[in-house]
């Protein structure tokens, strides 16, 4: 778990003000910041910029909220259901959660429960029995008040785009880790060796050995924090495609700086999530070369913030 004060979000930003001649100061534990130019004031939240109104800021966590004004503006996207911990049921209206989760993973056939407002790929299982779904909507609403249930989706790639104002400053692609077998090493053995000190999350037996030339994917997530590591898009035509339905995505919740999960498919490419805080913390950690990336987009957020 990274701390605050070791962020690189918070290392960049600090350079960024000094460079740039805004007077920053930080609090909470350096999780709240308060930011000043000629007069000007921001606010800083987590890894929130002030140029968000705070409606679009609350739009974008919502995973559920922005499934459905994804579908209202025709922008493909992976759906999302909404469900609230029982003792809140006053607020929806409703009476069960139970036989509404049931359908679902019957049409579905294989589910991701996970945080209607989570972030990071923490409490995100796969359910593919009623039991495996009951375990894990007890296990996030052990820690949240919603619950979010999408259809497992076989991903072809996934991606991140980098929105910030009206332009894409970044894509890259989210590479889970693999392994190539040898017939005598076991998953966790080959995965030691090959990512060394890299923090993997192991969706599969680490004790199984894999036959010889048989690749494996340790992991079905695709989060930088689990295992995953970040290659940059340069293709023009894959950009090009990423950049329209990024670009329309931030549109239909109304953020300016953000960043689109987009995944593809077999059907093309949908959005998976938004995320109003743009996190660059493993990406800035991969390179010298990714950490000026990422400084820069920070820094055009930042000057575009007190231009207005």
């Amino acid at each position: 778990m990274i701390n605050n004060a070791d962020r690189v979000f918070v290392k960049i930003l600090r350079e960024i003000c000094e460079e740039e001649g805004v007077s920053l100061y930080m609090t909470s534990c350096d999780w709240m910041g308060r930011l000043e130019k000629n007069g000007k004031t921001g606010f800083v939240w987590g890894y929130q910029l002030p140029e968000n109104s705070a409606a679009a800021h609350l739009i974008a966590k919502d995973k559920s909220g922005v499934s459905q004004f994804l579908q209202r503006a025709g922008v493909p996207c992976v759906p999302h259901e909404l469900f609230i911990t029982p003792k809140e049921f006053g607020y929806l209206n409703v009476s069960s959660n139970w036989d509404r989760m049931r359908e679902l993973l019957t049409r579905y056939g294989k589910v991701v429960v996970k945080p209607n407002e989570g972030t990071g790929g923490d409490c995100v299982y796969l359910a593919t029995t009623f039991g495996e779904l009951e375990e894990a909507v007890t296990r996030v609403f052990d820690c949240y008040r919603t619950v979010a249930i999408s259809p497992f989706i076989e991903i072809e790639a996934e991606y991140r785009a980098v929105v910030s104002g009206n332009s894409v400053k970044l894509i890259f692609s989210k590479i889970r880790p693999e392994v190539v077998g040898d017939g005598v090493h076991t998953l966790s053995a080959l995965g030691a060796e090959k990512y060394k000190s890299a923090a993997i999350t192991y969706d599969c037996d680490p004790s199984f050995v894999p036959k010889k030339g048989e690749r494996v994917l340790l992991s079905w997530h695709h989060n930088l924090g689990r295992g995953a590591y970040a290659e940059v898009v340069t293709d023009g035509a894959l950009t090009m495609q990423i950049t329209e339905i990024a670009l329309a995505a931030a549109a239909a919740v109304g953020v300016t700086f953000a960043s689109v999960d987009v995944i593809k498919t077999q059907n093309g490419f949908s959005v998976l999530e938004i995320n109003s805080g743009v996190m660059t913390e493993n990406f800035a950690r991969e390179s010298e070369e990714k950490y000026r990336t990422a400084k820069e987009i920070y820094r055009e957020a930042v000057l575009r913030y007190f231009a207005q």
